[in-house]
């Protein structure tokens, strides 16, 4: 899981604008900002998600099976939406 956080300056480089990173237990969004990435709360790309929403649903995802997290999702996708 590290490794990929040891390719940041890469992308950074490349001007990759947002990144996320799960570790296993958590998902962190990276946001470029001048040369290197800072830790944000909210995705830019997809605003209504937070890094807190998709540690939850991923969490889901392993405990729970993928379907029923396609569901979970889902529904609170729809509820985001009213």
């Amino acid at each position: 899981h590290h490794g990929s956080i040891s390719k940041f300056p890469i992308y950074a480089a490349l001007g990759v604008p947002e990144i996320w990173h799960f570790d296993g237990q958590q998902l962190t969004i990276h946001h470029l900002a001048q040369e290197s990435y800072v830790v944000t709360e909210t995705s830019r790309a997809l605003p209504l998600l937070t890094s807190r929403i998709l540690t939850d649903f991923l969490t889901r995802l392993r405990e729970g099976g993928e379907f029923q997290t396609i569901l979970a999702f889902d529904e609170w996708l729809q509820t985001q939406q009213q």
